[in-house]
């Protein structure tokens, strides 16, 4: 369910199946957008409106997206760890995670059984919250919400 469909109505089924969380933005956009409706009686200007209104959000975050993109480009110009450090030690710490649970603990376990006969207990990571941050310092974590709104 895009903030689109909120404002400019969409099928039930369609935001039943898809029914991703709002973001604050979106929730706030959507309140307007119902106040539109009930303030002005005319409906053609409800809608260009409202229309105004989704086209400011889109720019705003067409701006974000831009910022975002000139600081990573700024980070990763620095030789300075305390400026582009963070970030690639999260990385590293979550492909070290991965490379733990998808090809380490395998190999150990096959091995394992092959020589001693039985499989090792080995600590794995909970890889949801992992995941998190990885597509967020990725910046896949904004691709799936937007796919998943038909974009």
């Amino acid at each position: 369910m895009s903030i689109f469909s909120n404002i400019f109505g969409g099928s039930q089924v369609a935001q039943d199946i898809i029914n991703p969380v709002l973001s604050p933005t979106e929730t706030i956009i959507a309140s307007v957008a119902e106040i539109i409706d009930k303030v002005t009686p005319d409906k053609d200007l409800a809608l260009k409106i409202k229309a105004e209104l989704l086209q400011t959000e889109t720019v705003g975050n067409i701006n974000n997206a831009i910022a975002q993109i000139q600081t990573n480009q700024q980070e990763a110009a620095t030789g300075n760890f305390f400026i582009a450090g963070p970030r690639p030690w999260f990385m590293w710490v979550c492909a070290n995670i991965f490379a733990w649970h998808y090809l380490l603990v395998p190999i150990i376990q096959f091995f394992s059984v092959s020589v001693f006969g039985h499989a090792m207990a080995l600590p794995v990571f909970e890889m949801g919250p992992v995941m998190q941050i990885s597509l967020g310092l990725l910046g896949l974590g904004h691709l799936v919400a937007h796919v998943k709104d038909g974009g």
